[in-house]
């Protein structure tokens, strides 16, 4: 238990003490393991300035955080989500098998609403089961100078690795209306969290 005066050390010390009981393994279930760690963060850094602007309207010794940080313990607000479905209403003497106009059920619909559906993790697994891992971009926009996947598969467990040069011609290439994008990045990429090949170097451009 940490005990202290409401202020930045303290701040500090919790911040320090969340990082180290609240680990997660790479492998954890639901995955976003960078995601979720920075969130349970960010959520004590918004409570802590909440608190701490609270405080300061009756006690006077509080360390109050910046103005520049003040905004932080403001709350979003957002009018709740409404949605409509129209559909045609068919005539009484329309035949049966007769589809137009009609709303369907989606064909799997009853399955999920049933929990009946089986997904991809209720599927049992198998001896020597293999799994695909994705190492992303931790950059916003980089060259990709060098390719070197040879301490991941020097990696116990680790059976193979591909990158672009694996995918032959215009495979490559993906999209939903235009085929403009590659399924692995082969030169440089411009956005964070694409598809990366495992241990690239990069050159960040600014």
């Amino acid at each position: 238990m940490i005990h202290g005066k409401w202020n930045k050390s303290i701040f500090e010390e919790v911040y320090d003490s969340l990082l180290e009981e609240l680990p997660l393994a790479d492998n954890a279930p639901g995955g976003m393991i960078k995601y979720r760690r920075s969130l349970t963060l960010s959520l004590f850094f918004k409570g802590f300035m909440h608190i701490s602007k609270e405080l300061s309207k009756n006690v006077l010794d509080v360390e109050y955080i910046s103005k520049e940080l003040e905004s932080a313990s403001d709350c979003f607000h957002y009018k709740a989500p409404k949605s409509s479905q129209y559909y045609q209403v068919v005539p009484k003497n329309q035949e049966s098998y007769d589809l137009i106009g009609r709303p369907l059920v989606h064909v799997s619909a009853f399955k999920q609403a049933t929990g009946e559906a089986i997904y991809c993790d209720d599927m049992p697994k198998f001896a020597n089961e293999l799994y695909l891992a994705l190492v992303l971009s931790t950059r916003a926009h980089a060259k990709i100078l060098k390719i070197d996947p040879s301490k991941a598969l020097s990696t116990e467990g680790v059976v193979s690795f591909f990158s672009s040069k694996d995918i032959a011609g215009d495979s490559r290439w993906m999209g939903a209306v235009f085929h403009d994008e590659e399924v692995f990045i082969s030169e440089k990429h411009t956005s964070v969290n694409v598809q990366q090949p495992l241990s690239a170097k990069y050159m960040t451009e600014w």
